[in-house]
């Protein structure tokens, strides 16, 4: 009786970290200290009016779950939102109201990354396949 009762306590306790670490439910802490991350002063006008934001690498930008998340600000050209933000080190998965698989926010839709900075990012930095092949298909030659 008591390994029953034993064995259906740790499917209850994988079931509960199952539904809090996956899906859009897992994923909306990493969302949050992205979000964090994309309003911050220093990332925003005043402080980027009426200078070319270039692109900002976060090694370790935060943590969740034991885990280091590195963090990539895209320029987007826009003065009132100057950057995209993604996360670089993973992907979603396992979230079905994440249509691209990527961990990103932004406010406005498009962002202007060279391909070569990209490449080098990649040759220099541990980038995410999926966050990869999202980057590349969007990146702008030199």
């Amino acid at each position: 009786m008591r390994s029953k009762l034993f064995i259906l306590l740790v499917i209850i306790i994988y079931g509960l970290r199952y539904f809090f670490t996956h899906g859009e439910l897992g994923g909306k802490p990493i969302y949050a200290n992205l979000q964090a991350i994309s309003e911050e002063s220093r990332y925003n006008p005043p402080y980027t009016m009426n200078n070319p934001a270039p692109p900002v690498f976060i090694r370790k930008a935060f943590k969740y779950f034991y885990s280091g998340y590195d963090v990539l600000g895209i320029p987007t050209g826009d003065s009132l939102s100057p950057y995209f933000w993604i996360v670089t080190n993973t992907h979603a998965n396992n979230d079905p109201s994440s249509p691209e698989d990527v961990y990103y926010v932004t406010s406005g839709r498009g962002f202007k990354l060279s391909c070569g900075y990209l490449n080098a990012l990649i040759e220099k930095d541990n980038i995410d396949l999926v966050v990869e092949e999202f980057l590349k298909n969007r990146c702008v030659l030199p």
